[in-house]
C-alpha cells in the first residue's frame, strides 16, 4: 500500500511528501498512491497474480485524512456469451484519497484492481466501460499549505475471448488493438487480450 509521505511502485508521491511529510502540526505531506505491487506489475497477462490493488497512505501531520481503498479484484466467466450493454460498467477502480479538512496532508489514492473476461464470445458494446484506473490523492489542507496525496497506480485489465469478439467499449488500461491477442507478456499501461480458452 501507500505510505504516508513516501511514494511507491506505480504510484505518485503526495507532492513535497519527502520535506514536509509528518512534520507537526505545522505540516503534512501528502500519503503516497497506493499500487498492484511488483509481482502484478511483471504479470499483465494474469498468468499467476489475481488480486485487489492497495490503499493509498494516509496524509501526514496533526489531521492528515485516510488514502483511498484498493480496487476489487473481479472474474466474469462463462463458457458461452458474455454481453456488456452500452450502459454497462465492470469497475475495479481503487478509491480517493479524502481532503485534509484544516492541518495536515491529502491521503493517497488507492490503486486500481484487476477485471478478467472470459468467455468465448465477449461482445463489449460501444458506451460500456472496462476500468481498472487508480484514485485521485486527496487535496492538503490550505491553512499551512499542506501537501496533496499521490495519486493511485494503474491496475489491470484481461480479456479471454474466442472467435466471436467485439470491444467497442471504453477500456482503461486502454487496448492495444481491439480483439487482437497481446504478444509476449504484454504492454505496460495496456490492456492484455488472449484467445478463449487461454
Amino acid at each position: 500500500g501507500g505510505s504516508a509521505g513516501i511514494g511507491v511502485y506505480n504510484g505518485t508521491a503526495g507532492t513535497d511528501a519527502v520535506v514536509r511529510g509528518g512534520y507537526s502540526p505545522y505540516g503534512g505531506g501528502g500519503g503516497g498512491g497506493g499500487s498492484i505491487g511488483a509481482a502484478a506489475a511483471t504479470d499483465l497477462a494474469v498468468s499467476t497474480t489475481f488480486q485487489p490493488g492497495s490503499g493509498g497512505g494516509g496524509g501526514g501531520g496533526d489531521e492528515g485524512t485516510g488514502g483511498g481503498g484498493g480496487g476489487g479484484a473481479l472474474r466474469v466467466a462463462s463458457h458461452t456469451t458474455i454481453t456488456v450493454a452500452a450502459t454497462g460498467r465492470i469497475l475495479a477502480d481503487g478509491g480517493s484519497g479524502q481532503r485534509a479538512a484544516c492541518v495536515g496532508g491529502g491521503g493517497g489514492g488507492g490503486s486500481g484492481g484487476v477485471v478478467f473476461v472470459y468467455a468465448p464470445s465477449v461482445d463489449i458494446a460501444s458506451g460500456a466501460t472496462v476500468s481498472a484506473i487508480g484514485g485521485t490523492g486527496g487535496t492538503g489542507a490550505t491553512i499551512y499549505s499542506n501537501t496533496p496525496g499521490g495519486a493511485g497506480g494503474l491496475g489491470r485489465i484481461r480479456i479471454s475471448a474466442g472467435a466471436t469478439c467485439r470491444l467497442n467499449g471504453a477500456f482503461n488500461p486502454p487496448l492495444v488493438s481491439g480483439c487482437t491477442a497481446t504478444p509476449g507478456a504484454g504492454t505496460t499501461g495496456r490492456a492484455y487480450v488472449a484467445s478463449f480458452p487461454n
